[in-house]
């Protein structure tokens, strides 16, 4: 179990890297955060060094690049699926492959962000590491929250 949450706690953090806190972020109404506060407020907490917080700002700068190039691939996706619709008769292939092109380059893009994330997490401390894993932790219960709050919300609307 503890492996486990590891793993989650990993993932979350690859998401919130790479998407720049977006993937982990959940704001005051329980929707989606703004920006950057979740990864800032993680970042404090986990009390990083000059070395660590310069490697961190450096592995931001570049997923948020990374997301941006992301963003305008996903766009196109979602723009060929809209032509697919525009059709009488749409091709349930075309639309699936436009699905999995997105869903590919998403896991590409995460994967691509790995190999720092794991640089930066090879530099902390036990303390650190279990501040990250509780952290996360926690950023991923208040998600599955804001998930099951709108899950009722839309049921209540049916």
């Amino acid at each position: 179990m503890k492996k486990m949450v590891k793993v989650l706690g990993l993932s979350a953090l690859v998401g919130a890297l790479a998407f720049g806190g977006a993937a982990v972020a959940v704001g005051p109404h329980g929707g989606p955060g703004g920006g950057h506060a979740p990864l800032k407020q993680l970042m404090k907490k986990l009390d990083l060094d000059d070395e660590q917080k310069a490697l961190a700002r450096e592995l931001q700068a570049e997923n948020q690049a990374a997301h941006a190039e992301l963003i305008e691939q996903k766009s196109e996706i979602f723009d060929a699926v809209i032509d697919e619709l525009e059709n009488e008769d749409p091709d349930k292939r075309v639309i699936d492959r436009a699905i999995d092109e997105g869903t590919d380059r998403t896991a590409e893009a995460m994967k691509d962000r790995v190999d720092g994330i794991l640089e930066l997490h090879a530099t902390f401390s036990p303390e650190q590491r279990a501040t990250l894993v509780d952290e996360l932790s926690t950023m991923q219960d208040k998600r599955a929250e804001m998930f099951e709050r709108r899950s009722e919300r839309f049921e209540g609307e049916q």
